[in-house]
C-alpha cells in the first residue's frame, strides 16, 4: 500500500530528475526542446499538435501544456485524490490511475 506521504516523495524525486537532466524551454516545462515546423509542438508519444491545442509534452502523464509558438506554455497538473475507501492500494501507470488490491467492506 503507497501512503499519500510516498506517493508526494516519489513525485518530488521525479521532479527533481527532470529538472536536473532537462533544458529550459522558455515555458514552464522544462524539458528536451524537440520541436519541429513552426505551428505545431511534439507531445510525449511523438504526435505533432497544432499551436493552440492542449497536449503531454513530457513524461509525465499529468501535465498539460498549450501549444504556443512550438513551446509548452500555460503548463498544469492534474492532480487526483486516491480513493478512500482503499486498503491496498497501488498507482498505475496512466495519470490518475489508481489500482485498489483490497477494497474497505462495509
Amino acid at each position: 500500500m503507497i501512503s499519500f506521504e510516498n506517493l508526494v516523495t516519489y513525485q518530488l524525486i521525479i521532479q527533481t530528475i527532470a529538472l536536473t537532466y532537462a533544458q529550459k524551454t522558455g515555458g514552464s516545462f522544462y524539458g528536451p526542446s524537440n520541436y519541429t515546423e513552426q505551428g505545431s509542438c511534439i507531445n510525449n508519444k511523438g504526435q505533432r499538435i497544432p499551436e493552440g491545442l492542449l497536449y503531454t509534452p513530457g513524461l509525465d502523464e499529468c501535465q498539460v501544456c498549450r501549444c504556443m509558438k512550438q513551446m509548452p506554455v500555460m503548463c498544469r497538473t492534474v492532480l487526483c485524490a486516491p480513493p478512500t475507501n482503499c486498503l491496498r492500494l497501488r498507482v498505475g501507470s496512466a495519470c490518475c490511475q489508481w489500482i485498489c488490491d483490497d477494497w474497505d467492506k462495509p
